[in-house]
């Protein structure tokens, strides 16, 4: 592969599925942080999808965010090899930063149930 081309893959790259296996983990403990904040009513749900499902129920709130997280991690693990934004960035990269985004926003749910 040249840089800078784009294509799809049989088989994405091992380390596509550990990053995505990261990302939807890091996704499930955000969900569990964010209900037990949501009880203490420490913090509001800001995605208006969400707070929807929220008022149906923990469960409903629970299942659109793993459907929207899932499906956002399989396009992203089929985009894995993709160079967009006039060949600069790497779909891989938007995974990551998604990663380093995910693990800040459990920090700060940590914090606060901390305090």
């Amino acid at each position: 592969m040249r840089d800078g081309e784009s294509l799809y893959v049989d088989r994405p790259h091992r380390l596509a599925w550990q990053s995505s296996v990261l990302l939807f983990c890091l996704s499930v403990l955000d969900a569990r942080l964010s209900l037990l904040l949501f009880e203490e009513g420490r913090l509001q749900e800001a995605n208006p999808i969400l707070f929807l499902g929220l008022l149906y129920g923990d469960h409903v709130f629970l299942a659109i965010k793993f459907l929207l997280t899932g499906f956002s991690i399989f396009v992203l693990l089929l985009h894995w090899n993709f160079v967009i934004g006039r060949g600069t960035v790497r779909v891989s990269w938007l995974l990551w930063t998604m990663i380093v985004g995910y693990l800040m926003i459990v920090a700060y749910e940590l914090l606060l149930l901390s305090h």
